[in-house]
């Protein structure tokens, strides 16, 4: 018995479909160890970043880094690597630098205040110089 092309290749196209539309556990091994560590550095760099507050803009960065570490969390619960793996360093990514925006305007706040001190201190030791 001979099976006609024409009527395999719409089956296997079918079959193809299914099988690509399957869940990631179908295929996927267990998450890396070290991604998980990332998720873990992730989380702790956004505390890092939420205890150090900041502007408008670290704010913003710390609600991106919280929705990838969802997005994150929702792959390791539907076993799919891929999507964990690209969210967790996306979320670590964002997190870190929310830090090192918050540091900065930290420095650049002190910088500010240090160059108000400066000035003040030029105004003094000229008012001094004139005195005498």
């Amino acid at each position: 018995m001979r099976v006609s092309a024409s009527l395999l290749v719409p089956h296997l196209a079918a079959l193809l479909l299914v099988f690509a539309a399957m869940p990631a556990p179908a295929w996927a091994g267990p998450l890396d160890p070290a991604l998980e560590q990332e998720f873990s550095d992730a989380k702790r760099a956004l505390d890092a970043a939420r205890k150090l507050s900041g502007d408008e803009a670290v704010a913003a960065l710390s609600k991106q880094t919280d929705e990838f570490l969802r997005t994150a969390e929702e792959a390791r619960s539907g076993q799919a690597p891929v999507q964990f793996a690209r969210s967790v360093r996306l979320a670590r990514s964002y997190a870190e630098f929310a830090v090192a925006s918050s540091e900065l305007n930290a420095v650049t706040a002190q910088l500010a205040t240090a160059d108000d001190d400066l000035r003040k201190t030029k105004a003094e030791i000229e008012r001094l110089t004139k005195l005498k």
